[in-house]
């Protein structure tokens, strides 16, 4: 069974051991080269997945910063 690219994405994000080894690379340590490779993988496979949504600009900034940026912009004409 084929998952979505969201279903995909979210399982990426939500993955205790990929986010424990970002965690790890966060605080300095380094990972053996069998983690690091598993990393980048996932870490690929997430950059494909937010672009093929639709959610990365051409610089492969996360397009939802600015809508949500833009969206806070407009909450405050409100205040």
């Amino acid at each position: 069974m084929k998952l979505s690219p969201e279903k995909e994405l979210a399982l990426i994000e939500n993955d205790d051991r990929l986010n424990d080894l970002l965690e790890q690379l966060d605080n300095g340590e380094t990972l053996s080269q069998v983690d690091q490779s598993w990393v980048n993988k996932q870490t690929q496979r997430h950059q494909q997945l937010m672009q093929q949504l639709g959610w990365l600009d051409d610089d492969g900034e996360e397009d939802l910063l600015q809508q949500f940026e833009d969206a806070s912009s407009a909450l405050d004409e409100f205040k």
